[in-house]
């Protein structure tokens, strides 16, 4: 079973032939709104736009398809303790990023990160020891691809 809610990932919305990622909304309450990224990717104007607003100040840097050598897709995961004296059962966060390889200087420009609980399920004898017997997992990789996807039919870059 896929828990939606155990992901924390960007809101994305698809109007006018642009794609908006923009940083989810508890996290910009959490932050009293210090902070905010937004990123549009105008396939008619063959450009990603990067808004940034910290502590009161923004930034904006455009950048054209003409200008990217590929987009990159990462996955880092991180072993988590669950906590059994007896078996060390570590489940996971996962993260995917997801950004573009500038052609000059090879500069890397993270679009967005999707982050959430995998999970590691090692039998029942980690369950006799106290790990649990069903383990939760977001819906991260689904999120992640799916938007991977529609980031190479937008712009026509390849992937990494």
């Amino acid at each position: 079973m896929i828990y939606r809610f155990l992901a924390l990932k960007p809101r994305t919305s698809l109007e006018d032939g642009r794609l908006t990622i923009d940083t989810p909304l508890w996290v910009r309450v959490v932050a009293l709104g210090a902070y905010r990224k937004t990123v549009v990717v105008d396939p008619d104007s063959r450009c990603i736009s990067f808004r940034t607003r910290r502590l009161g100040k923004t930034s904006l840097r455009v950048v054209g398809f003409s200008e990217i050598e590929r987009l990159d897709y990462r996955f880092d995961e991180t072993g988590i303790n669950t906590g059994s004296a007896l078996v060390d059962s570590p489940d996971t966060t996962e993260c995917y990023t997801l950004g573009i390889v500038m052609k000059e200087r090879r500069e890397e420009i993270t679009i967005c990160r999707i982050i959430g609980e995998g999970s590691v399920h090692y039998g029942w004898e980690s369950v006799l020891a106290g790990d649990d017997a069903i383990d939760y997992r977001g819906d991260q990789y689904e999120r992640s691809l799916g938007l991977v996807k529609l980031l190479q039919a937008m712009t026509g870059l390849p992937l990494t």
